[in-house]
């Protein structure tokens, strides 16, 4: 159980998120960003490392990029449900004083507001993708799924 407690990472300091989220805000687009010719790991892993450094400056505790990154990943998930949960109470309890544990800091609704707006609410009218598919049922030889090919032997 000792082997347990010694191997946790120090909790993050409030100076630490505000530098997480700092960096997250200047650098969204590379971050959370599709790789592509303009945008490799190597992009990514740079500013995760600069942003790294700045909270180790800030904060006095050693952190890493991986524990940095799933924090972030974490932090985001969080935050994400907790803010969820107080829409639907807000929704189906009206005018009820909403309980102090749904409360958004002010750290939780600036990384809110990096969220886009699609993944926060939904998409209108479910999102179920209902779009044609890529080839007509008829050219797979009657197969029900639109992406097995055919080939002759």
């Amino acid at each position: 159980m000792e082997t347990l407690v010694d191997n946790r990472s120090a909790a993050w300091q409030p100076r630490e998120l505000e530098e997480l989220l700092q960096g997250i805000q200047e650098h969204y687009e590379v971050l959370f960003g599709k790789l592509s010719a303009n945008l490799s790991r190597t992009d990514k892993d740079r500013i995760w490392s600069e942003i790294v450094q700045t909270i180790n400056c800030v904060g006095g505790n050693e952190r890493n990029v991986d524990d940095t990154m799933k924090n972030c990943c974490d932090w985001k998930g969080r935050t994400i449900m907790k803010d969820g949960k107080r829409r639907r109470f807000m929704e189906s309890s009206g005018v009820a004083a909403l309980p102090k544990k749904l409360h958004l800091s002010v750290l939780e609704e600036k990384l809110l507001s990096l969220v886009p707006k699609s993944r926060l609410i939904g998409v209108p009218g479910g999102g179920v993708d209902t779009g044609p598919l890529k080839r007509p049922m008829h050219k797979n030889g009657g197969y029900k799924h639109a992406y097995i090919s055919t080939f002759v032997v």
